[in-house]
């Protein structure tokens, strides 16, 4: 599962959460030419911590920019 957030042209938050990764990158780049300059996007993947099995949102946001 992915969750992405981004700000739109107009100054708002927008999110998105998706399990297709096809989707997250389709968002990100219609994100980034939207709003290039202060886009502020967040890309974050649901995974199983390692330590104590607990789901966290890790930050993914390099892979898909």
């Amino acid at each position: 599962m992915y969750r992405i957030t981004w700000r739109t042209p107009k100054g708002r938050t927008a999110m998105a959460k998706t399990s297709d990764e096809t989707t997250v990158r389709r968002l990100a780049a219609d994100a980034v030419d939207a709003n290039p300059e202060m886009n502020e996007l967040r890309v974050s993947q649901l995974v199983t911590c390692s330590i104590v099995g607990d789901h966290i949102w890790a930050d993914v946001t390099n892979e898909f920019v």
